[in-house]
């Protein structure tokens, strides 16, 4: 609250306007998409456009960093030793267009797989580092991409270790072999609900039978299956809540990513719209003035009462967790 200065978007490009203006060699207001307090009031100029080719920007300057600390071993779900783990961001944005997710730009962008593969021999060669997670939000954006990447990966004989998140209409058996081949061990698909009718309420464009195949495919080839999942969406029913649990049991490897959390209608995106209209939220600040963390509820669009909601998502995460002890168990 008390900031001078923010800016907001993909602010590589504004960043460097911002540094050219702290130096006085450009005005306030040749900044794009820069917000600044004068005078007990903020000000903004026009946000300016996301960079367009990823490959110009540079890599980031892990040298500046402790990378002991950053890379002190681990445990990490699919891999039996340690590993000393970073990540990384091949794309920007999604091409999809899902309820409730807020996105920063609407554009889908690409780094070409050649950028993609230096960023990883550095992060190999100079950090150590034996495990890679790829935190896209969606980089499993196309068949051909993920085999070319994969491709590469093994071409230039890197060892490594990594992680990604997929979608179910997507991925096939042809692109998780060669993920498998290429070292990946754990696939994260929006499984969001196990209800049909649900899916559809947020435009997730995928089905219930997709979920099932998709998953065992992805188990069959020999990596971990990670569904994150939601509840509170329009119309969702105790019933339906029921029909994720056990999607989620069905489609998952045995790991500790189970669970089911709230629907948060964040700001810009549709279900926010929607949370306005019925006047469940006021506002921005409302909103984050409530917002505690993800696993407590903001607002209930579904038809369950609000003295129900919390006791029956509670009950569909006990269930996930005695399911993930009995397996321990046994």
């Amino acid at each position: 609250l008390n900031a001078d200065y923010g800016l907001v978007g993909e602010a590589e490009i504004s960043f460097l306007k911002f540094l050219e203006m702290l130096e006085s060699k450009i005005s306030l207001k040749d900044v794009p998409g820069l917000y600044w307090r004068e005078n007990d009031e903020i000000n903004m100029t026009t946000k300016g456009n996301a960079p367009h080719n990823l490959d110009e920007i540079p890599f980031p300057a892990w040298d500046l960093f402790d990378m002991k600390s950053y890379t002190f071993p681990g445990r990490v779900p699919g891999v039996n030793n340690l590993v000393r783990a970073l990540g990384m961001i091949t794309t920007r944005g999604c091409p999809y267009s899902c309820k409730f997710c807020f996105r920063l730009e609407t554009s889908y962008r690409m780094r070409s797989v050649e950028n993609c593969i230096e960023e990883v021999k550095q992060l190999l060669s100079r950090y150590k580092t034996n495990y890679i997670g790829f935190h896209d939000d969606l980089f499993m954006c196309s068949k051909k991409r993920t085999i070319d990447f994969c491709e590469s990966i093994l071409k230039n004989n890197l060892k490594f270790n990594w992680d990604c998140n997929g979608r179910f209409n997507i991925a096939d058996r042809e692109q998780l072999r060669f993920m498998k081949k290429a070292g990946c061990v754990l696939v994260a698909y929006g499984l969001e609900s196990g209800d049909q009718r649900i899916l559809n309420e947020m435009d997730k464009k995928i089905t219930v039978e997709q979920i099932f195949e998709v998953a065992a495919i992805t188990k069959e080839e020999g990596m971990l299956v990670s569904v994150p999942s939601m509840f509170g969406l329009p119309n969702e029913t105790e019933e339906s809540l029921n029909k994720t649990v056990n999607a989620i049991i069905k489609a998952t490897s045995w790991h500790d990513k189970r669970t089911i959390r709230p629907m948060q209608p964040y700001p810009g995106s549709p279900y926010w719209d929607e949370c306005i209209e019925r006047g469940l939220v006021k506002d921005e600040d409302d909103f984050f003035s409530r917002y505690v963390s993800s696993e407590k509820r903001i607002v209930n669009l579904t038809e369950v009462p609000d003295e129900d909601y919390d006791k029956i998502l509670y009950k569909a995460n006990e269930c996930l967790l005695e399911e993930h002890h009995k397996h321990a168990l046994d």
